[in-house]
């Protein structure tokens, strides 16, 4: 596990960047639910902003500097090349893996507590793509939920690959 602090500069892009998020979405008539079930604005707002923390946090870790996309659902990758973040707020959470997600690209599994966040591990998405890991605990759209253990340590992920 690698530990990430965001400074307040960071945090702040994170805030704006989830509004901005949410925003367009509202604007252009998505349905920011639509893959896991019907969330409140209030609960999508704390999600994107733990999203966003999270993507920050893996910049930093390649030394990149953190450019935010909106609404690039699965075209483009969250930071770069072929990583997408995947962020909870959550000690005990998982890697969540969806049906339109690019399995051929590294998620990392990232766990934001307030200033800090830990990146707990990576896994390819053919790899986590596997009926263990296939759950459907909201009863809306099943997904892999691969387990912090089931994780590659962060030690082995290669940013120039």
């Amino acid at each position: 596990m690698t530990k990430i602090s965001l400074k307040f500069q960071e945090f702040d892009l994170a805030i704006n960047t989830a509004r901005l998020r949410m925003a367009v979405s509202i604007a252009t008539k998505l349905k920011f639910g639509a893959k896991s079930g019907n969330r409140t604005w209030i609960k999508r707002f704390f999600d994107e902003v733990i999203g966003v923390c999270g993507e920050i946090a893996v910049a930093k870790l390649g030394k990149f500097y953190f450019i935010p996309c909106l609404n690039e659902f699965h075209v483009v990758p969250d930071v770069f090349r072929d990583v997408e973040v995947r962020s909870t707020d959550r000690d005990d959470g998982c890697l969540v893996i969806r049906d339109n997600d690019v399995l051929e690209r590294r998620f990392i599994l990232a766990i934001v507590n307030g200033s800090d966040v830990v990146l707990a591990g990576w896994i390819y998405g053919t790899e986590g793509a596997k009926s263990e890991y296939l759950r459907n605990p909201n009863n809306h759209v099943p997904a892999w939920f691969i387990p912090i253990k089931k994780l590659h340590p962060m030690e082995t992920f290669n940013v120039e690959a």
